[in-house]
């Protein structure tokens, strides 16, 4: 997949987790590199030269992305961690390593938010972006021809998976409300007025609640304001 923000593959990972019974997520920057060097420790997987015979980035004979596997994967099976397509992370820009968290999860504190991290290199980028240990950091709203990203999947109980549910029902609630013109104040007086009268009001509640869906439908599909 290229041509992707960061902003689009956070929201495809919350979808695909909406509609399965796992949690996907973008890959801390340690992750990611731990899963590129699989153990090794050499500049790139395979050694410590880049050819093109092994991956795709700039010099070589393509000009263009590749399918998955054309290249040789790496000890854990993962294919194209060199080149292809710049990989978004989920951490946000530091200047240095200093103080980031010691057990590999995303480093979401004290740093630059307006730019998010890519690792891997590119078809048209050339072989010193390829290294396991490079990094390019971009605003999270860019989206360029050189740019995608793979998922992390994390099992979950089934307690974890109904309130990530929740979680991600609610997230697109609002973004519905928001499409609408709805403030944070006015979608939370929305959900208490709604809960209230579902608990003591429910006959009334069920017509009010046709009644409001109606209305925001009807809203929605004339992209009108509230």
């Amino acid at each position: 997949m290229e041509r992707v923000n960061w902003h689009d593959a956070v929201e495809f990972c919350d979808r695909l987790s909406l509609y399965s019974r796992s949690k996907y997520r973008l890959p801390s920057e340690a992750e990611w590199e731990y899963a590129c060097r699989a153990g090794t420790t050499t500049p790139f997987y395979f050694g410590e030269k880049i050819t093109p015979d092994v991956a795709n980035y700039k010099g070589g004979c393509l000009e263009s992305t590749t399918e998955v596997g054309r290249y040789p994967a790496n000890a854990f099976g993962l294919c194209d961690m060199h080149g292809n397509v710049f990989e978004w992370c989920a951490d946000i820009d530091h200047g240095n390593y200093e103080c980031a968290p010691a057990d590999g999860s995303a480093w979401l504190e004290d740093g630059n938010d307006e730019y998010r991290i890519l690792r891997g290199g590119s078809w048209d980028y050339d072989s010193q972006w390829c290294r396991s240990g490079c990094r390019l950091i971009e605003n999270p709203s860019v989206t360029k021809k050189e740019f995608g990203f793979r998922v992390v999947r994390e099992e979950i109980s089934h307690e974890e998976w109904e309130q990530q549910q929740v979680d991600l029902d609610w997230q697109e609630k609002k973004k519905r409300y928001y499409s609408l013109g709805f403030s944070d104040k006015e979608i939370l007086l929305i959900e208490v007025a709604l809960r209230i009268c579902a608990k003591y009001l429910p006959t009334e509640f069920k017509e009010a609640k046709e009644k409001f869906n109606s209305m925001i439908k009807t809203r929605f599909l004339n992209h009108e304001a509230p």
